[in-house]
């Protein structure tokens, strides 16, 4: 958290409350969002208690994801195959995704926060994975793990991309007019 200013965090907030932007927050293994408690961007994370998340016990196993009804009604989490033969129409969760090792017990949400995703373990835990909440003219996306990596595992990136896209997809035209046009770059 101390990677940012107090102006800059302030700078975040007002893009997503006043200028309509979406804000996209991964949950880390070490830091995220834990010591953003008490901080600026502390009121725009779905998580009632940012200081309090914790890393789920590996001993519970592997974690499989299963996106919620409102995942449907937001058209994300809508993972296509593009192997030989399959049904490009389909829009399944898919079963034979790899689970991930680690996703965090986020605890309770904030009222105005959803799930869109939730996380799975063997055991039969079941914790908010994919949240969603409105912040006054914007929203922000949190994502509960970094493991999303292991779903590129025999397959590349074709549900790993979709993911990732349609997520921001969704944040994008949050913030967009009709009359605006959308970009995206990165500075190194």
């Amino acid at each position: 958290a101390n990677y940012f200013s107090d102006a800059q965090l302030e700078l975040i907030r007002d893009a997503v409350a006043v200028r309509g932007k979406g804000l996209l927050l991964i949950g880390g293994a070490q830091a995220m969002p834990q010591t953003y408690e008490g901080s600026e961007l502390a009121n725009l994370l779905p998580m009632r208690s940012p200081g309090s998340v914790t890393r789920m016990d590996a001993g519970l196993g592997p974690v499989r994801i299963q996106p919620t009804p409102l995942a449907e009604a937001l058209q994300v989490l809508q993972l296509r195959s593009h192997a030989p033969g399959a049904d490009r129409n389909e829009t399944s969760w898919p079963e034979n995704l790899s689970p991930l090792l680690w996703v965090q017990n986020v605890g309770e949400l904030k009222s105005s926060a959803e799930v869109i995703a939730t996380g799975h373990t063997a055991g039969g835990d079941r914790v908010p994975f994919v949240s969603r909440m409105r912040y006054s003219a914007g929203q922000i996306v949190y994502v509960s793990s970094d493991d999303t990596w292991r779903w590129r595992y025999a397959r590349g990136d074709v549900y790993f991309e979709q993911f990732w896209v349609q997520l921001v997809r969704m944040l994008a035209r949050s913030g967009l007019d009709q009359q605006q046009r959308a970009t995206f770059s990165v500075s190194a």
